[in-house]
């Protein structure tokens, strides 16, 4: 009987501690507010799809790409479409509708977000 009251326990715990870090996540993705244009001084980066994965264009220059992206806890997951490896930046928040990406070809980028942009959230295929 004993042993029963501890297997519940500990499944009560672990049910509530998983729910508190899914409500922490989706706060975490409202926060962010991915989904939308966003501007730096050298390019645009728009993400497309629901708050944590979808489709991404990224123009800095002259280079264009076009692809996947994913959000894994604080980092930002691009996997464009023309078959090169994926790269993963350091995402950081520093203010509603401003984010920094830190990587491989986007070192230090701030990106500012559009504030007259409509982006359709998710797409139908």
């Amino acid at each position: 009987m004993a042993s029963l009251l501890v297997v519940t326990a500990v499944a009560l715990i672990a049910f509530i501690w998983l729910r508190g870090t899914q409500r922490n996540r989706l706060a975490w993705l409202k926060k962010l507010n991915l989904p939308g244009q966003w501007r730096s001084d050298s390019g645009t980066l728009i993400l497309e799809g629901d708050m944590d994965g979808g489709r991404y264009r990224l123009a800095e220059g002259t280079a264009k790409e076009l692809g996947q992206w994913s959000l894994n806890g604080h980092q930002l997951q691009l996997a464009p479409d023309s078959g090169e490896r994926s790269r993963r930046f350091d995402l950081r928040y520093f203010a509603p509708g401003e984010i920094g990406l830190d990587g491989p070809g986007l070192r230090a980028r701030i990106y500012r977000r559009e504030s007259d942009n409509v982006v359709p959230l998710k797409t139908s295929r």
